[in-house]
């Protein structure tokens, strides 16, 4: 999940590409696993606004 993050951060992939390049097939199970880890959607990292938490950043 930490990897699926840093592509998302990076800003050159969609949710869908990030999940596949991760080796996930099914996008909701991914978007699951990723949210419980983070305990956000990933969309929420390409969205310019969106400010992580400060103890997520350090992990």
């Amino acid at each position: 999940m930490y990897e699926a993050r840093q592509l998302l951060e990076q800003g050159n992939t969609n949710v869908t590409e990030t999940a596949m390049l991760v080796g996930y097939h099914n996008l909701s199970h991914f978007a699951s696993r990723f949210r419980k880890t983070f305990g956000y959607n990933p969309s929420e990292v390409l969205k310019r606004d969106f400010a992580f938490p400060h103890e997520l950043l350090t992990k």
